[in-house]
């Protein structure tokens, strides 16, 4: 998430908002069998695609 705390409340959600599509966009690439990976994994989207990358 982006460092919000020198926004006003309206630009904060815009932000906010921004990287939610962002990370859905990102989500949307996984097939099923990667999604059963991600549910079962305690960490964020971002951190298991790094992992698929290094793994590769």
């Amino acid at each position: 998430m982006a460092n919000t705390k020198n926004l006003d409340r309206k630009e904060r959600k815009l932000a906010k908002r921004k990287a939610r599509g962002e990370l859905k966009k990102l989500f949307g690439t996984l097939n099923r069998k990667q999604r059963r990976e991600l549910r079962t994994e305690p960490q964020g989207l971002k951190v298991y695609l790094a992992k698929q990358e290094k793994a590769e």
